[in-house]
């Protein structure tokens, strides 16, 4: 699907509401938040939020404090998200941007976290995505994936640790924590993993 046409879908599934019932949820889930604050971040750190959609965990890390960008490739997704955030009175930087074009410069970020955008692009395009987070992460900086793991929902480019092996171990990245999670909606969730990845170079903290 070419970009615009992708982005015109995600559009129109915004102005429609789905978003409301098939994938964001109504608070920010409690596994999400621990596991940012087990890494110990300076409250000042950079965070992009990839696949941010209406902006609910971008204005929650922000409300903590860290410095948050998010990008989605949905204007109508940017403009509720731009919106959401002054409402709280958070100043956040999000913008319109393809997950595989990342338009920032290279080492911006401390955290990447992206909560079902991955699964949603083709596996064979998952090394493009690796390659570009791991070029605007800062050296010792994290990315936190969640996504659906059901291989049987033709629906989604299920997450597993094989898949995120080859093509994110070939980029240079390595699979620090994985854990199950479910990804919520108003049609009972959807099973998913939850991964921690840093920079090959990098040693594991644990």
């Amino acid at each position: 699907m070419a970009d615009i046409n992708f982005s015109d879908f995600w559009d129109e599934m915004y102005l429609q509401g789905k978003h409301l019932e098939f994938w964001e949820e109504s608070s920010v889930s409690a596994d999400f938040l621990s596991a940012v604050d087990c890494l110990g971040l300076q409250p000042d750190s950079s965070v992009l939020d990839i696949g941010c959609g209406s902006g609910l965990e971008a204005c929650e890390l922000a409300a903590i404090g860290y410095q948050v960008h998010g990008i989605d490739i949905s204007p109508e997704a940017i403009r509720l998200a731009g919106e959401r955030a002054r409402s709280l009175n958070l100043s956040i930087g999000f913008r319109r941007g393809n997950a595989l074009q990342l338009p920032y410069a290279a080492g911006s970020f401390d955290l990447l976290t992206d909560r079902g955008c991955l699964h949603l692009i083709p596996h064979g395009k998952w090394p493009q995505f690796a390659a570009e987070t791991l070029r605007v992460l800062r050296p010792a900086g994290r990315l936190l994936l969640r996504g659906c793991s059901d291989v049987g929902n033709p629906d989604f480019h299920a997450l597993s640790t094989d898949m995120v092996e080859v093509h994110f171990g070939s980029a240079g990245w390595q699979l620090l924590e994985l854990s199950r999670t479910r990804l919520a909606n108003r049609h009972g969730g959807l099973p998913g993993l939850q991964l921690l990845l840093g920079p090959a170079s990098q040693p594991s903290p644990r």
